[in-house]
Protein backbone atom coordinates (compact mmCIF):
# COMPACT_ATOMS: atom_id res chain seq x y z
CA UNK A 1 0.00 0.00 0.00
CA UNK A 2 2.94 2.45 0.89
CA UNK A 3 4.71 1.62 -2.08
CA UNK A 4 1.53 2.18 -4.39
CA UNK A 5 1.24 5.85 -3.05
CA UNK A 6 5.32 6.65 -3.48
CA UNK A 7 4.32 4.86 -6.80
CA UNK A 8 1.74 7.28 -7.28
CA UNK A 9 3.34 10.50 -6.29
CA UNK A 10 6.62 9.75 -8.56
CA UNK A 11 4.51 9.81 -11.46
CA UNK A 12 2.83 13.10 -10.70
CA UNK A 13 6.28 14.66 -10.00
CA UNK A 14 7.56 13.42 -13.34
CA UNK A 15 4.38 14.36 -15.64
CA UNK A 16 4.83 17.81 -14.08
CA UNK A 17 8.85 17.43 -14.87
CA UNK A 18 7.48 16.99 -18.67
CA UNK A 19 5.07 19.43 -18.64
CA UNK A 20 7.81 21.89 -17.40
CA UNK A 21 10.28 20.70 -20.06
CA UNK A 22 7.91 21.13 -22.66
CA UNK A 23 7.30 24.24 -21.65
CA UNK A 24 10.44 25.67 -21.65
CA UNK A 25 11.29 24.55 -25.28
CA UNK A 26 8.21 26.89 -26.16
CA UNK A 27 9.63 29.69 -24.48
CA UNK A 28 11.14 32.09 -27.63
CA UNK A 29 12.39 35.32 -28.28
CA UNK A 30 9.92 36.77 -30.92
CA UNK A 31 6.75 35.08 -31.39
CA UNK A 32 6.54 33.85 -35.16
CA UNK A 33 3.65 36.18 -37.29
CA UNK A 34 0.79 33.38 -37.08
CA UNK A 35 0.86 33.73 -33.35
CA UNK A 36 -1.42 36.28 -31.85
CA UNK A 37 -1.79 37.89 -28.21
CA UNK A 38 -4.41 36.83 -25.58
CA UNK A 39 -6.50 39.72 -27.22
CA UNK A 40 -6.93 39.34 -30.53
CA UNK A 41 -7.30 35.72 -30.03
CA UNK A 42 -10.24 36.08 -27.66
CA UNK A 43 -11.99 38.87 -30.33
CA UNK A 44 -10.77 36.59 -33.38
CA UNK A 45 -12.75 33.21 -31.17
CA UNK A 46 -15.01 34.72 -29.62
CA UNK A 47 -14.87 33.31 -26.57
CA UNK A 48 -13.31 34.38 -22.81
CA UNK A 49 -9.38 34.34 -21.69
CA UNK A 50 -9.82 31.68 -19.49
CA UNK A 51 -11.75 29.84 -22.47
CA UNK A 52 -8.46 30.40 -24.43
CA UNK A 53 -6.10 28.93 -21.73
CA UNK A 54 -8.33 25.61 -21.13
CA UNK A 55 -7.99 25.01 -25.05
CA UNK A 56 -3.69 25.62 -24.60
CA UNK A 57 -3.49 23.43 -21.73
CA UNK A 58 -5.58 20.90 -23.15
CA UNK A 59 -3.62 21.11 -26.16
CA UNK A 60 -6.19 22.34 -28.52
CA UNK A 61 -4.37 25.58 -29.48
CA UNK A 62 -0.84 26.11 -29.51
CA UNK A 63 1.13 28.62 -28.03
CA UNK A 64 4.59 30.30 -27.52
CA UNK A 65 5.46 32.22 -24.57
CA UNK A 66 7.52 35.04 -25.65
CA UNK A 67 10.05 36.35 -22.95
CA UNK A 68 11.30 39.32 -24.31
CA UNK A 69 10.12 42.47 -26.05
CA UNK A 70 7.45 45.46 -25.18
CA UNK A 71 4.65 42.65 -25.43
CA UNK A 72 5.56 39.90 -23.78
CA UNK A 73 3.32 36.96 -22.88
CA UNK A 74 1.81 34.34 -24.37
CA UNK A 75 0.97 33.92 -28.36
CA UNK A 76 -1.48 31.61 -29.64
CA UNK A 77 -1.86 30.23 -33.17
CA UNK A 78 -5.16 30.60 -34.19
CA UNK A 79 -6.39 28.85 -37.65
CA UNK A 80 -9.16 30.32 -39.58
CA UNK A 81 -11.82 27.39 -39.76
CA UNK A 82 -13.50 28.64 -42.73
CA UNK A 83 -11.45 31.11 -44.24
CA UNK A 84 -13.82 31.65 -47.83
CA UNK A 85 -17.23 31.88 -45.89
CA UNK A 86 -18.00 35.50 -46.83
CA UNK A 87 -15.98 35.20 -50.03
CA UNK A 88 -18.09 36.29 -52.97
CA UNK A 89 -18.47 33.47 -55.50
CA UNK A 90 -17.54 34.37 -59.27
Amino acid sequence: MVSSRVSKLLQARRGRCESTMNWRARIVEHAPPEYLPMLETTLKLGVSRQTVLQRVKRGELEAVLVRQGRRKGLRIKVMDQQPALFEQLS
